[in-house]
């Protein structure tokens, strides 16, 4: 009775999406040949043919539509008494069997015949109706598969009849049936009732110790089989749940040794790569599925290397597939490949390489090795590419360096490896900076090297003072010997900036001045020593000053 009620919910849920389905498509059918009618004018008023058309998408588009619900009454409620009586049919059906079988009327050996050749006949049934009725066919489709895969665990589980893999081969045979009935019908319920079938199959077969080989190769068929479905119809989402499926079933890999591993880890991560570029590739956009399916691959390629590869080969295997991945890039680039497919796989390789990365360095040397990699990818982008979409990428990438690089902020004891990490973001940034000047056209406005400029400026501002603050002995003479350095470069910013008309430079310089300002009123004012305070005020109160005698040189003379 719970198998029964499993079966029932099931089928309900699938009748009632197909069912919402196939109302949706009447309506629009209704919508069109109502839309199609010429609509009744006066003879002198002569309508343009493009007002009907404007008229036509603005009533398309403020109709409002039946919600799921609303159309799953809707279907309830027609002829709801044949549905009600289907249902006592179905329900007497099933317990006279049962009845049969609790007074072994039907044998073993009947009874397993009887519910294949039944599942088999209401497969044929369903498929022979969908065309003319196709929700009442899909409901058949199902429940005839779902019999021919209970009654053959039934049969392999209870009387013994069949082998592991004599179960699991008629289990793939009804599996691929109901495949093909999806794809000739252009039904993607079916279809992904079936790969979930195909993936409960070998499930079903009870076998006493399993291969774990024979199984990842049967699910290697199973993927191919989804890779065939979407080259017919296009069903990405079917990508995402065969992914999903492969990475339940990849928990085998532990049970199996080192050399098969790798061999179903190239090919799984070979196989889905592929089935996600060609999609892209086909369809000339990628879609909100493909981008889940490769960063789904992706990620589970990393998991894959992290467990089951040694730990010296973990970033040469990640770096391997990132050149692959940039390779590939490269050849379908060259060949004409929509922009998003190159962007898909750039990204795949900057997640790859990055990982690699991960998995040699640690700490310091992880955030210089980052910064570095994150400037190269920003100059294939700008160089390479010259994509305004692709060096936005490929910036954003430098968020990551500099969270790592904000804990190396903190006060120094030496010139070690915190001094490293702020000195290669400085030097990133910086060339970050003059990479992406004069790259975006005026139009576009884009405030992405002015934030490179102002990420370096903080690097070098942290940097200074704390080279500064190791350098002297005294913290008092260190900040202001600092607070000279920013003061002269307040002023050569402010300098260039007017000279030049440069409002960003100018506007810089100002902020810089402000600050060192603040420093000195509120700061050191308090905690230097007299001697500190002296030189300090002394030279940054001169380089103040000039910047008025500049000022007046640049006015007009009026005398």
């Amino acid at each position: 009775m719970e198998i029964l009620f499993l079966i029932i919910i099931t089928v309900a849920i699938i009748v009632a999406f197909t069912r919402i389905s196939d109302l949706k498509k009447r309506i629009n059918i209704l919508e069109s040949n109502a839309s199609s009618k010429p609509l009744q004018r006066p003879a002198r008023v002569s309508v343009p043919q493009s007002v009907k058309a404007g008229a036509q998408t603005i009533r398309q588009t403020t109709e409002s539509k039946p919600g799921v619900m609303r159309s799953f009454f809707i279907w309830l409620k027609t002829d709801w008494l044949m549905k009600l009586g289907a249902f006592f049919l179905i329900l007497a059906l099933v317990w006279f069997v049962t009845f049969s079988f609790m007074e072994n009327w039907i044998g073993p050996v009947g009874r397993v015949t009887l519910g294949i050749l039944a599942g088999a006949a209401l497969l044929f049934w369903g498929h022979t109706l969908i065309s003319k009725k196709p929700v009442p066919g899909q409901v058949i489709v199902v429940t005839g598969a779902t019999m021919v895969l209970l009654t053959v665990f039934a049969a392999r589980d209870i009387y013994d009849f069949f082998t592991p893999a004599s179960a699991l081969g008629i289990m793939a045979i009804t599996v691929a049936l109901t495949a093909v009935i999806a794809v000739v019908h252009r039904t993607l319920a079916l279809a992904v009732l079936a790969l979930i079938g195909g993936a409960v199959a070998p499930l079903l077969t009870a076998a006493p110790s399993p291969d774990f080989t024979a199984l990842l190769a049967y699910i290697f068929i199973l993927d191919l089989g989804v890779l065939a479905v979407v080259a017919l119809r296009s069903w990405r989402s079917l990508v995402v749940l065969g992914l999903i499926i492969t990475g339940g079933f990849s928990s085998a890999f532990f049970e199996m040794n080192e050399s098969t591993v790798w061999t179903f880890m190239a090919l799984f991560f070979a196989l889905f790569f592929a089935v996600s570029t060609s999609a892209i590739w086909r369809s000339k956009k990628a879609l909100i599925v493909d981008l889940i399916t490769t960063a789904l691959a992706v990620a589970l390629g990393i998991f894959w290397v992290a467990e089951f590869i040694p730990d010296h080969l973990q970033s040469v295997v990640l770096a391997g597939a990132a050149l692959v991945a940039i390779v590939l890039s490269s050849l379908l680039f060259r060949r004409g490949a929509p922009s998003i497919v190159v962007y898909t796989h750039g990204a795949a390789a900057m997640a790859l390489l990055g990982a690699a990365t991960a998995f040699e360095l640690e700490g310091e040397a992880l955030t210089i090795a980052f910064f570095v990699e994150a400037l190269a990818l920003l100059a294939v982008a700008r160089f390479g590419m010259k994509d305004t979409h692709a060096v936005w990428g490929a910036s954003f990438l430098q968020i990551i360096p500099l969270l790592l690089a904000f804990e190396s902020f903190d006060r120094w004891n030496d010139l070690g490896d915190e001094f490293a990490v702020v000195l290669a973001g400085m030097l990133s940034l910086t060339a970050g900076a003059l990479i992406l000047r004069n790259f975006f056209p005026a139009d576009q406005k884009s405030r992405l090297p002015q934030i490179f400029s102002t990420l370096a400026v903080i690097f070098s501002v942290v940097l200074i003072w704390r080279f500064l603050e190791v350098l002297i002995d005294s913290h008092s003479y260190a900040h202001g010997a600092a607070l000279v350095v920013y003061s002269l470069a307040g002023v050569a910013l402010f300098f260039r900036g007017t000279l030049q008309n440069l409002k960003t430079e100018r506007i810089a310089g100002i902020i810089l001045l402000t600050v060192v300002t603040l420093r000195l009123l509120f700061v050191e004012v308090w905690s230097m020593s007299l001697g500190g305070k002296i030189i300090t005020f002394l030279v940054v109160g001169a380089l103040f000053v000039s910047t008025a005698f500049f000022k007046k040189s640049n006015q007009p003379n009026n005398a």
